[in-house]
């Protein structure tokens, strides 16, 4: 049952709200619309992996919605993940201008091997740690396809378990290197371990 104030309520979260002109438009109507209804207090979850703009920022920032914003970039090449364009400098400068959302950074997926080295590690910590309120640390499932598709595409082979294949797989030793390297350059930074989409 929906309880004003306290009901969490995610936007076009079977797609990205941000997907697409006509996606994004629906996504802004809903938030209008709840605007309208005084829906204030209830936290507003978007998650996105696309960039927004300065002013679709500042429309958020001002709308005195209880806004929550997702964004996922896990920092993998162009040949693993096309669509990573959203740390470039000018949507992290707009995002850290926005003082009213809730900004948490999506780091999914890590996979072993593409994106684990201590540099990728510390350039993202960095990055996050000086836009965002927090990250989300997230492996990948490791199904037979994406398997095969790490293999062919970038060289990256992993053996088929049916446990990696249920769960997002990330292994004890890099969440230990995660938070090694987050104590020694942003300590007081927040990390939280991705186990659903709840």
């Amino acid at each position: 049952f929906f309880v004003e104030g306290f009901t969490p309520i995610s936007i076009n979260n079977r797609t990205d709200p941000f997907l697409n002109p006509i996606v994004k438009e629906s996504t802004f109507t809903v938030l209008k619309l709840l605007q309208k209804k005084k829906i204030t207090k209830n936290p507003l979850i978007l998650i996105t992996k696309k960039e927004l703009n300065r002013i679709e920022l500042e429309w958020l920032d001002e709308s005195g919605l209880n806004i929550y914003l997702f964004l996922s970039y896990s920092g993998l090449s162009k040949r693993i993940e096309p669509n990573n364009e959203t740390f470039n400098e000018t949507h992290l400068a707009n995002l850290r201008k926005t003082k009213n959302i809730h900004k948490i950074h999506y780091w999914r997926p890590i996979i072993e091997g593409a994106n684990d080295n201590d540099q990728d590690i510390n350039k993202m910590l960095v990055t996050a740690s000086s836009t965002f309120d927090c990250s989300i640390v997230s492996g990948i499932r490791l199904s037979k396809e994406v398997i095969s598709l790490l293999k062919k595409n970038v060289g990256i082979s992993f053996e088929y378990e049916e446990e990696r294949a249920i769960h997002k797989y990330l292994s004890d030793n890099t969440i230990e290197k995660i938070l090694s390297l987050r104590n020694k350059i942003c300590s007081k930074y927040l990390l939280f371990r991705h186990t659903s989409c709840v």
